[in-house]
């Protein structure tokens, strides 16, 4: 999965700089895209404190989670 990951960067960095070299980066600032293919995507993992409280609620009966609020 990691793999696919770094091959997509790669790909967005290789298609970023054609772009560029060529001069047509003017086309697709209209839409944002250009931009968006250089930018770094979020990461999507939930901070630990956060997960933490998330499987606790899980566990947790319905009134104790209510009780917690």
């Amino acid at each position: 999965m990691e793999t696919q990951a770094v091959k997509l960067a790669l790909l967005r960095e290789l298609y970023a700089g054609f772009v560029r070299a060529r001069g047509i980066s003017r086309h697709f600032r209209r839409f944002t895209l250009f931009e968006s293919l250089l930018r770094d995507t979020a990461s999507r993992e939930a901070l630990p404190p956060l997960a933490d409280a998330l499987l606790k609620a899980s566990r947790a009966s319905p009134e104790q989670v209510l009780a917690s609020l």
